[in-house]
């Protein structure tokens, strides 16, 4: 038996998975951030239509039933907007 073998001497991780995860996540979150401080910046209909391809793409990666589920709150979250604000 070898004393290189992989399963003899593990390789040693720089950092470990939870902390490229939290990176990660706060990379994502300073690049999502900056597209919305852009959009508004030109305005409020450019803000709604960031929300709304983001939305919508975030809700297109799901799967089939939670998918028709979450399309329906979305629906519905934007008929109360509709009521509250509507003239």
């Amino acid at each position: 038996m070898s004393d290189t073998a992989p399963w003899v001497n593990p390789p040693q991780r720089d950092k470990k998975l939870r902390a490229r995860k939290a990176e990660r996540a706060a990379r994502r979150a300073e690049f999502w951030g900056r597209r919305r401080d852009q959009a508004r910046a030109e305005g409020p209909e450019a803000v709604a239509q960031f929300e709304w391809d983001r939305a919508r793409a975030s809700l297109e990666r799901l799967n089939e039933p939670a998918r028709s589920t979450a399309f329906e709150a979305l629906a519905r979250a934007v008929e109360i907007v509709r009521e509250k604000h509507g003239q």
